[in-house]
């Protein structure tokens, strides 16, 4: 196992991450593809068949899902761009929501990122840095947005994603056994 684990981090997952930032906003169909290729490489790490419960086998090797790994580095970005860490050509595309003197919920709720107003097509910007990062960002919970390392943010983004899909999973599971039987 640990040599099959080695060759698909060294082969495809690497390939996977590369970029996959920009990936954020693609058609589904081609998110798809995508999650197929994690999928398999999955099973292959695990030598189980194609058509296996592959929730398991992917928190099992601490990976997301396609679509959620491009929002985690996404907000990753943007965490670093509001300490410090990110190149300078980053750091212009986002503005930190200046402070307010008299008190709204907002305030209390960390750092907001402005963002424009959503508009009635989808196009291909939607997906562009300095566009879908605020709305990522302020949609993520206070504690998160306030870690202080990055190690920590890190973890506990992570955390948070797994805890969202483990509760799609016991979602469509009690559906299921409401449903259809």
């Amino acid at each position: 196992m640990d040599s099959a684990k080695t060759l698909v981090h060294a082969f495809i997952s690497s390939r996977l991450d590369y970029g996959n930032s920009l990936l954020f906003g693609l058609p589904q169909y081609q998110i798809k593809k995508l999650q197929q290729v994690q999928n398999a490489s999955a099973c292959l790490i695990f030598s189980m068949p194609r058509y296996c419960q592959i929730t398991l086998l992917l928190f099992d090797l601490h990976w997301l899902p396609a679509n959620q790994q491009f929002v985690f580095k996404l907000l990753l970005l943007v965490y670093k761009v509001l300490h410090q860490l990110a190149p300078s050509y980053l750091v212009d595309l986002i503005s930190v929501m200046p402070c307010l003197s008299y008190k709204l919920r907002r305030n209390n709720s960390g750092v907001l990122l402005p963002h424009l107003p959503a508009h009635s097509n989808k196009t291909l910007g939607d997906g562009s840095f300095s566009l879908a990062t605020p709305k990522l960002w302020n949609n993520l919970p206070f504690e998160i947005r306030c870690s202080n390392s990055i190690v920590s943010f890190k973890s506990q983004l992570k955390t948070f994603f797994n805890f969202l899909l483990i509760l799609f999973y016991l979602h469509v599971y009690i559906y299921l056994f409401i449903y259809c039987t």
